[in-house]
């Protein structure tokens, strides 16, 4: 028991404590962060999904799995799924970033079987937000 109170009594032992303190402080409030950030762009991507707008759900989903991926948390595996929903519902099988001839089942077929149930009860809608451009036939005015 001597030894160990000396330990303490040092001076290098408790600026050591100090700094591995901070060190772990610092890292917890990095994670909190990064969780929080998820935790709100979900949210955000909820409302749209409520909306039936599935391209911005899907967006924040993606931004969810792009940026806030470490630590995985809660966030990231319900914006997986969703991500799979949105693109369903929208018949948008391209991937975000690659060729638009690649097909996104077929690049993950691990994750597609996993939502393969919830997906076939899916009906695309069509995109009631896309407005068309106007007839070449209209002369604009300058």
């Amino acid at each position: 028991m001597g030894n160990f109170k000396k330990i303490f009594e040092l001076k290098g032992f408790k600026i050591f404590l100090l700094i591995i303190s901070c060190i772990l402080i610092a890292y917890g409030m990095a994670n909190w962060e990064i969780i929080y950030r998820a935790s709100a762009c979900y949210s955000r991507g909820q409302m749209w999904f409520e909306r039936d707008n599935y391209q911005r759900a899907m967006w924040n989903y993606q931004e969810v799995t792009n940026f806030y991926y470490q630590p995985k948390s809660q966030w990231l595996k319900k914006a997986q799924k969703k991500i799979w929903m949105c693109r369903a519902y929208l018949s948008d099988w391209a991937p975000q970033a690659g060729p638009l001839s690649a097909d996104v089942r077929k690049m993950h077929p691990h994750q597609y079987a996993q939502y393969k149930d919830i997906l076939l009860k899916i009906t695309p809608v069509p995109n009631i937000n896309y407005v068309p451009a106007p007839s070449t036939k209209l002369k604009i005015k300058q």
